[in-house]
């Protein structure tokens, strides 16, 4: 009886031990949970939906501001300490008045209500202005000329609780508050009107423009790509002198030259006849977009333009910082003139292929849609610079920025080694079947190859039978193309599924099976270039001020020939889709340089060099010579100099980097 009653008294001591436990772990787990929640978003805290009856806030000092710091830079007037983490405080909406109960600030927008309607809604929104990385003030500043006085609105700015001279504080702004005079201290200033004269290098950010004058654009559902259009090039003024002399000079286009009538966002033409804007801009295939120091910028003409279709031609005297520019590939789908030089633009619209056009439009109205189509689009833009300025070690990839081919990944953001996933052999052809045949043999060996594509380019002859080709594990796809140019090559083909290619001849055959895997392997650590073993060299000759291809063997290389070479698949994608098919018909025209073009395509996306592999002989192919081959015309070598200088002019720099390295094999053995 007694041991019965002692097992039960301990049972209950057991109980209840279990439930004090259980009920302190259960205040403790509620305590941090409270503790570290996120602050609840609610629009009562911002004051979102009470604009009408927004507080009156009085400012006791109306004098005193914080200059605009001209030497701002990244390092020295923004605390990263204060951005472990990407928040964003944002004060409740109020009016700031001088003591006699007049407003010092302008009404709010439906731009800057939107932008801070976002803001509260969405995952970066924090009530606690201490330890925020971004605050951004309660006034809006968006377009400032509405504001009347722009010293009394500067000093607000210092009398913000947590100002502290303006860091980490950003303005948001449709103009330059340098012109304006607006005195913002350290402040970070986001706009969509910057100069390299206004600019703060390396601290302001170009961003995107968006206003309510767009919305006919964000609407279009249609797809209109590839329909024809009834203008070459539309025009809206006004125009300082200089445009306007040049608009003059231009001739043999279908023109629209609109200038401003009647109400803010009327246009009419010289006849009188009103058009309606923004969506008049999709009857033009090009849109004139000008900046100058009377009329500023037309954002929102850039902004328009890229949504309907039409490829900008920015005009100005002096630079202009694009929105996010250090991001955005802008040379993709606009360019600029000079006043002095817009006698050449007829000349630009005429030869501007359509494929590179149609090509344009997708791309302007992605970055429409991406970056323009809203003001949250356009916040998370700038934020989305921003993080890529605090956290360099995770920036958002190429495809943020520019937007996806085809939906091939970059090789640009791969793991440090590629994935052994192999890789595909794609053999450009002719007619030398017998040697076909070796290098089809010997590429055979290699334990990484997945597939042999053999592209015959012979128009004249059919390619062999399949039953004739040599008999391997490997499946072998022969494609027959439809026009003999040397490009073929490197056409994205559905049948490579590997994002790793081999580009050979078909007379390579001296290459081994473990040379050959070696390659790949070296590839695989460097995803992002191309490797392979015969290497050349450009050269700047200062008497005759051009380029040089030298072919002599030398320690230094800056190009790879692709007749034995491996690359990211992404690259096929980014010669035929991204590089302008005029550089591309001429190489096809000439029969020359398909190899040069893909070592710009990709030192232009990558700033790297190329790789050498040494094989284990001297990379030589005895049978070329007795061949028919163009390589061995003598005109062969100036061509190729020709050709880099021809896609110097092109790209409009010099991409190739040269390098003094080599992945040297030495013994290998297949196991």
């Amino acid at each position: 009886m007694h041991k019965e009653k002692k097992e039960s008294s301990s049972l209950a001591e057991f109980f209840q031990r279990w439930k004090s436990t259980f009920f302190y772990s259960f205040v403790l787990v509620s305590i941090y949970l409270w503790a570290t929640a996120p602050p609840k978003t609610n629009y009562q805290n911002l004051r979102l939906d009470r604009l009408s009856s927004l507080p009156l806030l009085k400012v006791e000092n109306l004098v005193d501001t914080d200059p605009f710091d001209s030497d701002c830079r990244w390092s020295n007037c923004w605390d990263i300490f204060n951005c472990t983490k990407l928040t964003v405080y944002a004060p409740p909406l109020q009016h700031f008045h001088d003591g006699g109960k007049k407003k010092v600030t302008p009404d709010i927008s439906r731009e800057f209500y939107s932008l801070y309607k976002w803001v509260a809604e969405s995952e970066y929104y924090t009530n606690n202005a201490e330890t925020a990385c971004v605050r951004l003030p309660p006034i809006d500043f968006l377009s400032l000329s509405r504001v009347e006085n722009i010293q009394k609105a500067s000093a607000v700015l210092k009398n913000l609780p947590y100002w502290n001279g303006g860091k980490n504080w950003v303005i948001f702004s449709s103009h330059s508050v340098k012109d304006f005079e607006l005195e913002t201290g350290e402040a970070l200033v986001a706009t969509s009107t910057l100069t390299d004269f206004t600019v703060r290098h390396g601290f302001d950010i170009p961003i995107s423009f968006y206003s309510h004058f767009l919305r006919p654009i964000v609407d279009l559902s249609e797809d209109f790509f590839e329909e024809e259009r009834t203008y070459d090039l539309i025009s809206l003024g006004p125009f300082e002198s200089s445009i306007e002399t040049g608009l003059r000079s231009i001739s043999g286009l279908s023109q629209l030259k609109l200038n401003k009538c009647g109400s803010a966002d009327s246009y009419c033409s010289i006849t009188g006849e009103s058009f309606e804007i923004p969506l008049s801009m999709k009857k033009a295939k090009f849109c004139l977009v000008s900046y100058s120091a009377k009329f500023g910028f037309q954002n929102k003409m850039l902004a328009a333009a890229l949504g309907t279709g039409c490829y900008p031609i920015i005009v100005g005297k002096y630079s202009l910082q694009l929105p996010f520019q250090e991001k955005i590939d802008w040379n993709e789908f606009s360019t600029t003139f000079r006043p002095s030089d817009m006698h050449k633009i007829a000349d630009f619209i005429q030869k501007f292929p359509k494929e590179d056009l149609i090509r344009a439009r997708e791309r302007g109205i992605w970055t429409f849609d991406k970056f323009f189509s809203s003001m949250g689009a356009v916040f998370e833009g700038f934020l989305g610079h921003l993080h890529d300025r605090l956290f360099p070690h995770k920036v958002h990839g190429v495809d943020f920025w520019n937007g996806p081919i085809r939906g091939v990944q970059s090789p640009l953001f791969l793991n440090r080694i590629a994935p052994d996933e192999g890789f595909t052999a794609v053999i450009l052809a002719y007619d030398r079947v017998e040697s076909l045949y070796r290098v089809i043999e010997s590429v055979a060996k290699a334990p990484g190859l997945k597939k042999v594509l053999v592209i015959w380019n012979n128009q004249s002859k059919a390619p062999p039978l399949a039953s004739t080709f040599p008999q391997i594990s490997i499946p072998i796809r022969v494609i027959q193309t439809k026009k003999n140019v040397l490009s073929n090559r490197f056409y994205p083909y559905d049948e490579i599924e590997t994002s790793c290619v081999l580009s050979i001849d078909d007379d390579i055959v001296m290459l081994t099976a473990d040379e050959i895997q070696f390659g790949y392997q070296v590839w695989r650590e460097y995803p992002d270039r191309l490797v392979g073993y015969p290497n050349r060299l450009h050269l700047w000759e200062e008497d005759k001020q051009n380029w040089k291809y030298e072919s002599e063997w030398t320690n230094a290389n800056s190009m790879i020939l692709t007749g034995a070479a491996f690359y990211h698949k992404y690259f096929s994608h980014a010669y035929y889709h991204q590089t302008p098919a005029k550089i591309v018909n001429w190489v096809d025209e000439h029969m020359n340089c398909e190899d040069i073009l893909m070592n710009f395509v990709i030192a232009n996306q990558t700033a790297k060099a190329p790789l050498k592999v040494s094989p284990r002989k001297k990379f030589k192919c005895t049978e070329c010579s007795q061949q028919v081959s163009i390589s061995v015309d003598p005109g062969h070598m100036v061509e190729r100099s020709e050709c880099i200088n021809f896609f110097v002019k092109e790209f409009g720099k010099m991409p190739l980097k040269a390098v003094e390295f080599r992945a040297d094999p030495g013994k290998l053995y297949l196991l």
